[in-house]
């Protein structure tokens, strides 16, 4: 299948620098997980895991490491280098699987620890392995043709991790040399560091945001003053603590006008749902009450009567008399 490294791709590659590679399973079909772009964690069935880009071939050497972590005894772990498309069920390795009857050894068994080095000459098309930093024969001459993609198979739990030249090499050689795939980082700006945002255009137009926000904010208060309808929230304070002897005209004295309750509102909104009826100035009659007097059948009146017509007023002695109904007969016993 056609695998050159497309015109988008070699950009992104400008952009992002070594970051542009990372390691894509077939979640269908691979039985293993990737975090952070080349953290490659394996479970308990065979399977491999390519990369989404191949190995350049400007450069004369480009160089790859991969550590081994968490490996059990019994999992079979496949470093190595393979075209596309490639069976995912089964682990890459020239030497061993093209060879099932009489495989031919290559270095040291794999084990936990170990950092597994992957080395590739474009111009010879040679293929070189290293182990913990020291270099291994290599392996296969004249494959030139081809667009290869880094690789990494198992067949049980372990975990790899991946250097594409994000970080130092264990190999001397290609660590002084920076035989990475491609620079650490590209042309594509970093974010800023902390405390030392200014100039950021993303972080301007997100200032820029907020006034707009808050001045739209300020301008629909503005029009909230002038709607038909005034909204009242409940103060969060509870006010000044009146005695209860305390008499306040103070909702007799305010009238609201026109400009803070609108033209032709009649209601107030005070919390969620409570109406109180506005004051009308109509309703409020501002002339003094009238003098009250009273009737002439009360007996206030009678105080106003001529003194001829009162009846005289009697003495004690007289009303004390009056009390047996026989006003001759003194009270008491002599």
């Amino acid at each position: 299948m056609q695998t050159d490294i497309s015109l988008s791709q070699f950009l992104a590659i400008q952009e992002k620098g070594v970051s542009a590679w990372e390691f894509q399973p077939e979640l269908e079909i691979a039985n293993c997980f990737v975090e952070a772009r080349t953290e490659i964690e394996f479970y308990d069935s065979e399977c491999s895991v390519q990369t989404n880009l191949p190995v350049p071939k400007q450069n004369d050497v480009y160089y790859w490491e991969a550590k081994i972590y968490d490996k059990p005894e019994n999992t079979l772990i496949s470093i190595g280098m393979t075209t596309k498309p490639y069976p995912l069920f089964r682990l890459p390795g020239h030497r061993r699987y093209n060879q099932p009857f009489t495989p031919t050894p290559y270095g040291p068994p794999l084990s936990q620890g170990d950092v597994i080095g992957v080395g590739y000459r474009p111009r010879s098309g040679t293929i070189f392995f290293t182990r913990n930093g020291k270099k291994l024969e290599d392996v296969v001459h004249g494959q030139k043709a081809q667009n290869f993609f880094p690789t990494i198979g198992a067949n049980g739990p372990c975990t790899v991790h991946v250097n594409f030249g994000q970080m130092g090499f264990v190999f001397i050689e290609a660590n002084v040399k920076k035989w990475g795939l491609a620079p650490m980082t590209g042309s594509l700006a970093p974010p800023p560091p902390y405390g030392s945002e200014q100039g950021s255009i993303l972080l301007e137009s997100g200032r820029e945001s907020a006034a707009q926000i808050s001045q739209r904010v300020y301008q629909d208060a503005n029009n909230a003053r002038t709607s038909s309808t005034v909204r009242i929230a409940p103060s969060a304070s509870p006010g000044p603590v009146r005695s209860p002897t305390d008499i306040s005209l103070a909702q007799l004295a305010h009238i609201p006008s026109n400009e803070d309750a609108g033209e032709g509102s009649s209601r107030i909104n005070v919390g969620d749902g409570e109406h109180t009826p506005l004051l009308n100035t109509q309703d409020i009659d501002l002339a003094p009450p009238p003098e009250y007097s009273s009737p002439d059948s009360s007996r206030r009146g009678s105080e106003d009567l001529p003194r001829q017509n009162q009846p005289p007023i009697p003495s004690y002695d007289a009303a004390v008399g009056n009390r047996d109904g026989n006003p001759s007969r003194p009270s008491g016993n002599n």
